[in-house]
């Protein structure tokens, strides 16, 4: 055997083909997705938990309208009715207009490379009637001659053949080959797809395997199948195996002549290919066990121990979540695992596992639901829009409202209550606007303002700039008051208390990123009061929140200190989008909550900010200036 190094290497030699991508055309906008797993010829089941989805009509006709549908592979195998599954996916997949998705199991390659260890007796049945004499004929003859040395008489050697290879044996055969019906469509599916921020793998996926790319995955399954046939049809045309060897005794035969070759010292051609054909089978990434169609890690590992790589890789494609199917959940439900950042849905829907059918729903706010025929189960609860949080924080009811404690503006906290849902948020109504000149122990300003209006407005142009770090703040008035209500960050931690633990996130480029983020805004609003207490960390993503904007929107011309003594780090993204920036469109976002001169002041330092970039970019190369998240 080649040593692990080389084997290693497999993953980059077969990832670097070029080739056309899966599916043409641009993706279509999900407004949920059904995910299901592992069908094993369950017809029956499929078609039921289709129908309680609403993707399909009783015709089994595709009825899912903006809905998109992904079957997570393994369709054959171990059931009665997997011939009518593939025709019933071929047709909705024609009929779905790009919104469905059928992934590659296990066993489908092990389908289509002559690995028929689990294939159920009525498998073949469904082919019989499209298998000729001539290739009964011609597959018993080749029989015989292998089994010659045997001397077993024709009828009892007749009786062996058949019960080896069933009627239908040699149609299936052929209707899984590269060529064949089945086999051509299912080298054209996917080992891996994300939609929004969800990866759908069936078996697993690992950091180094994402970090290729997803496309690259995709297009390695059909080469390296192919690649397999090839070397095995060299190893028979050499006479060490035969077109009726059974793929698992064809790898014990060929270690066995590879072995005997090494034993005499001989050296051949085909000790090379035998090798190739070992390794691919045992190590390649359709077949070998670390492969995204076997690996079961995400299923069963320790999530303790196997947490940090889970939060590096999601980070790395930018999703939330990973969908696998092929290890069966011992209860029949759909299981969720690394705190809702993996769901196993292979609960055993074949009739050999007890035909316990379910789907799961993502829903495009973020929900997660599992489904099965009879009930529902909500396992996330959608997240709240902007709109939706914007519409809560000015609808609903003040239940409580008390003092933080901290703060130099004494903000309240509120809790609201609307239709049977509680959310917190923070309330200031500080609008203080000091004309001429106000000292302070580190400092004097002119012009003073500290006012709860800029808190919205921060948000507004927040969001107008696609940053998405400010809490979703409106103007309502409480008590007599107005002020600014800010959604509260919950479950987080500040970049003062991260300091003081020494906490390090999984991956610190994420954070480094939101921090030159954070730089950019603040130099721009000319913000005067960041400070490590005011930047929330969010425990589950390492998100950058930040808060406390009532002292932003200074008239002042110059950047912030140290801005220009340092070499920018300028967020790639931002880059047009500050370009972009224009005082009638800010004036209109910014209506009511800053002045004219505000605006202009601050599109003055966009300007300085700009002219800093480009002469960093000159003087040290993009590559050292502009980041990319």
């Amino acid at each position: 055997m080649r040593p692990v190094a080389a084997r290693a290497g497999a993953w980059l030699l077969l990832l670097a083909i070029p080739a056309l991508p899966v599916a043409a055309g641009e993706a279509p906008v999900c407004s949920r997705v059904i995910a299901v797993g592992d069908l094993h010829g369950g017809f029956d089941n499929f078609a039921l938990i289709l129908k309680k989805t609403g993707l399909v009509d009783d015709g089994l006709n595709w009825a899912g309208g903006s809905s998109c549908l992904v079957q997570l592979g393994d369709i054959v195998d171990r059931g009665e009715r997997s011939r009518e599954l593939l025709d019933l996916l071929i047709r909705l997949e024609q009929q779905a207009d790009g919104r469905m998705q059928v992934l590659v199991g296990n066993h489908e390659v092990m389908n289509v490379i002559g690995d028929l260890r689990y294939v159920h007796p009525a498998e073949f049945v469904a082919f019989a009637d499209e298998e000729t004499a001539e290739q009964r004929s011609r597959g018993f003859e080749a029989f015989e001659g292998v089994n010659a040395a045997f001397g077993l008489e024709e009828e009892r050697l007749k009786k062996v053949f058949d019960e080896t290879f069933p009627p239908g044996w040699f149609a299936h055969r052929r209707a899984f080959s590269p060529r064949g019906r089945y086999g051509a469509w299912l080298l054209k599916r996917g080992v891996v797809v994300q939609i929004d921020d969800t990866i759908y793998v069936h078996g697993g996926i690992g950091e180094a395997q994402a970090r290729v790319g997803f496309q690259r995955i995709n297009r390695s399954l059909a080469r390296e199948v192919k690649q397999h046939l090839r070397l095995k049809d060299e190893l028979i045309r050499a006479g060490w195996l035969s077109p009726l060897t059974p793929y698992d005794a064809s790898l014990s035969i060929v270690q066995i002549f590879l072995e005997k070759v090494r034993t005499q010292n001989g050296s051949a051609p085909i000790m090379s290919v035998a090798e190739d054909y070992l390794e691919l089978a045992m190590y390649g990434p359709a077949t070998g066990p670390r492969g995204p169609l076997w690996n079961r890690d995400l299923a069963l590992a320790d999530e303790d121990e196997f947490a940090p790589g889970l939060t590096r890789l999601l980070m790395d494609v930018g999703a939330r979540r990973i969908v696998v199917a092929h290890t069966t959940t011992q209860d029949g439900r759909i299981d969720s695992r690394f705190d809702n950042r993996v769901f196993v849905i292979d609960t055993g829907s074949g009739p050999a596992y007890g035909g316990r059918i379910a789907a799961l729903e993502v829903s495009r706010d973020g929900g997660v639901r599992a489904i099965y025929p009879t009930t529902s189960e909500v396992l996330v609860k959608p997240q709240m829009t902007d709109a939706r949080i914007e519409a809560f924080l000015r609808e609903a009811e003040i239940v409580e409202i008390k003092e933080i404690g901290t703060g130099i503006t004494r903000p309240m906290k509120a809790t609201l209550a609307l239709d049977g849902e509680t959310r917190k948020a923070a309330f200031k109504s500080v609008d203080i606007h000091k004309p001429g000149l106000t000292r302070f122990e580190s400092g004097a300003e002119l012009n003073f303002s500290d006012s709860y209006r800029y808190e919205r407005a921060a948000y507004l142009l927040d969001r107008h700039l696609g940053m998405n770090m400010v809490p979703v703040t409106v103007l309502r008035t409480i008590d007599g008051k107005q002020g600014a209500l800010i959604d509260w960050v919950s479950d987080a931690f500040s970049e003062a208390e991260r300091r003081e633990k020494k906490l390090l996130p999984a991956d610190p480029r994420r954070l480094i990123y939101q921090r030159a983020v954070m730089t950019v805004f603040d130099t721009l609003v000319a913000n005067s009061d960041r400070n490590l207490a005011n930047q929330l960390i969010t425990n589950d993503d390492w998100k950058l929140h930040l808060i406390d904007h009532s002292r932003t929107f200074r008239i002042v011309k110059d950047l912030r200190a140290g801005f220009e003594s340092a070499p920018i780090s300028m967020p790639e993204v931002l880059v047009p989008r500050l370009a972009a920036l224009d005082a009638k469109v800010l004036k209109v976002l910014l209506e009511g909550m800053v002045s004219k001169a505000q605006i202009k002041a601050m599109l003055g330092r966009r300007d300085k900010i700009l002219a800093k970039l480009e002469r960093d970019r000159k003087q040290y190369g993009d590559e050292m200036v502009l980041v990319r998240p």
